[in-house]
This record gives C-alpha cells, structure tokens and sequence, in this order.
C-alpha cells in the first residue's frame, strides 16, 4: 500500500483556486463540493452566495450541509390557530433568505371525526399579499393532512411534510408563508403551524436583498 504525506496534499490544496475558501482541514469537503458547483470564488462566504441562491444546498454522504442550524419562522399570531373552520389562519413573515424544509401542524385539543387539511401558500409580500408564488409551497404541494382523524390528531400529536423529495423551498426577504386550513376538523380549536428551514450562510448585504439604509 502506498503511504502519502497529508501535509504536502494539504499544501497543494491551499495553493489552489477552491483551496483559498478553505480555513481549516475541515472545510475540505464543503469546498470541493461548492467548488464543484461555483467554481472559483474569493472567500467561504462569497461562494456560498454565489452557488446557494439559486441551488440547494450541497449534499455529503446523502445528507444536507446546515441541519445543525435549522429554525423555524416565528408566526405573526400570538395565540392558536382554530382548525375547526376553514380560512386563513395567519402568516408566517419573512426578513431573511430561507430555505424551507419542514411544514407542519400540531395539537392542542384533539382533533376529532375528520382529519385536518392545511394549506401552506408562499407570498410575495408580507402577510399573504399578492399572488401566490408557484412552486413547492402552494395549493398542490403545500399541503399536509393528517394521516387519520384520532391519533394524528390527538393533543401533542405533530402532522407534518418533508419537502426534500422536492426540494427546499427558497424563500426571499419580504415574502410571506399564509397558513390556509383547507379541511376542518371536529374540534381541533388549539392547533399551531410550524415551519422549519436553514437560514442562508451569507451575510445580509452580500444578498442584494433589498436598498441599504442610511
């Protein structure tokens, strides 16, 4: 077997476009495969810019690079929701690039007789104003429904939709998730939507989100 001398390879790899992203050793993974997708950038972070607006996140050994800082969005109601009626029951507003992976809904009261259908529509405005954005989070793929009407909705209980079959949803700063309750439930009156993602690893401005204060 041939032996090698890590400290050459590492050597080399520091002298290379993709290694001058690279801190530590660790980074290595993460860098080739951003180098991969963005070819040369300056720095971590630029890359990171670059490759990750329009794609998802990198994958290593069948896994998505930020799962440790996942998040989920604060909703704009200080109460519960009522998924005993039909209608929207309220918005989760956004302020930051988001990828969106997780949707979902849990109980308070137990939901009874029929099971709970909620649908989550992406906006491109804060608190569900204007037209919804056609993509994974919409009346077709946005949805969750509880897989049965008593123990999927028993108090506790938590219904929720991966969305990596189809991939995260990128949603832009001044968007908006309208949280719909498409089928009722008997009962039900305590429930809460959640919604899970990672946070874009880049700085703020860097995203040309918006206009630059003074």
């Amino acid at each position: 077997m041939r032996l090698y001398n890590f400290n050459r390879l590492w050597n080399w790899a520091k002298r290379t476009q993709f290694g001058k992203m690279i801190q530590h050793e660790e980074d290595l993974p993460l860098a080739l495969d951003i180098h991969k997708g963005v070819q040369f950038a300056p720095s971590m972070a630029e890359a990171l810019g670059r490759g990750l607006l329009a794609n998802p996140l990198p994958r290593l050994a069948g896994s998505l690079y930020g799962y440790e800082s996942r998040r989920w969005l604060q909703p704009d109601i200080a109460g519960v929701m009522d998924f005993s009626g039909t209608g929207s029951e309220g918005q989760f507003n956004i302020f930051d690039w988001f990828l969106v992976d997780t949707i979902g809904f849990t109980f308070g009261v137990a939901g009874t007789t029929t099971p709970a259908k909620v649908d989550f529509d992406l906006y491109p405005a804060i608190n569900g104003l204007g037209t919804i954005i056609a993509s994974n989070l919409d009346g077709t793929y946005g949805t969750v429904t509880a897989p049965n009407a008593t123990t999927a909705q028993a108090i506790g209980a938590v219904v929720y939709k991966s969305l990596m079959a189809t991939g995260p949803v990128l949603c832009k700063p001044g968007n908006s998730i309208d949280v719909d309750v498409a089928t009722a439930c008997t009962a039900g009156s305590s429930a809460l939507a959640f919604v899970l993602g990672v946070p874009k690893p880049e700085e703020y401005l860097n995203l040309t989100a918006g206009y630059l204060g003074t």
